[in-house]
């Protein structure tokens, strides 16, 4: 697979073409939504809290057939804050690809922290209009074409961008709910990966008034892969992660910008 390549001095080029092709698309005719499309990819980001190293968390998408997907996240803390407090946190999920985006059908969550652990699992039944904490009598009614669940949001945020969408909204369903998230978004300064500037969009959203943002600088060269994560908790605590790792099909290497 061919190296990205972004000759020397053309960022500001790049940037115009942005630019003018963005005025292009707020003066053109409505478009419909393109097909969904997601490409099999490994990330992996190195992750701090408070500017302290923390570990490695690692993102993975699989198309197990043409219209599914399995989606998993995984931080594992490593070095010496490994030794200090082991850190596992596993996010999981499962569904299909249809003419309206993606269709969770379960969603998986553990973490375990020194002797603590947390964990719950979603499942989606779209012919009732509810999801489902499985092992659970919880319910929640509402659910809708185009709900998503947290870890799956990150997939739509990424089509949302591909695809040119300007209004960026989405319906999350969590173990306490199915909320609405805004997301917010703006240029931002080209960010290097590999040996190469490479253009961003950085997008940010809140859950409600929690005082919790998570803001994502995606990549157009990447799939609109995040190369960083930042994530704010409402003390003021911020947690970030470095994308140093990509690989999308079966081979190890950047996509090209072409």
């Amino acid at each position: 697979m061919n190296s990205i390549r972004q000759p020397a001095g053309k960022a500001r080029e790049m940037r115009h073409w942005s630019l003018l092709l963005l005025l292009l698309g707020l003066t053109a005719p409505a478009m419909a939504a393109p097909e969904l499309s997601l490409q099999p990819f490994e990330a992996v980001y190195e992750v701090s809290v408070k500017g302290i190293p923390l570990g490695h968390l690692t993102q993975r998408l699989e198309r197990p057939a043409p219209e599914a997907y399995h989606f998993t996240s995984i931080l594992e803390s490593t070095g010496l804050a490994r030794l200090l407090r082991k850190l596992h946190a596993e996010e999981s999920s499962t569904g299909t690809l249809t003419p309206d985006g993606l269709r969770p059908e379960s969603y998986t969550y553990f973490r375990r922290s020194g002797k603590k652990e947390k964990r719950f699992a979603l499942a989606f039944d779209w012919a009732a209009g509810r999801v489902s904490l499985t092992h659970s009598s919880a319910q929640h009614s509402g659910l809708e074409a185009g709900t998503l669940d947290k870890l799956s949001l990150l997939l739509g945020v990424m089509h949302d961008l591909a695809s040119g969408a300007q209004a960026l909204s989405h319906r999350v369903a969590d173990a306490d709910g199915i909320k609405t998230y805004t997301l917010t978004r703006e240029e931002a300064e080209p960010i290097d990966f590999e040996g190469q500037r490479l253009p961003v969009i950085k997008v940010s959203y809140a859950r409600g008034n929690s005082g919790r943002r998570t803001t994502l600088w995606c990549a157009p060269a990447l799939q609109y892969l995040p190369l960083r994560i930042e994530y704010r908790e409402r003390d003021g605590e911020l947690t970030r992660g470095r994308l140093v790792s990509f690989s999308s099909g079966t081979r190890s290497s950047a996509p090209s910008l072409r």
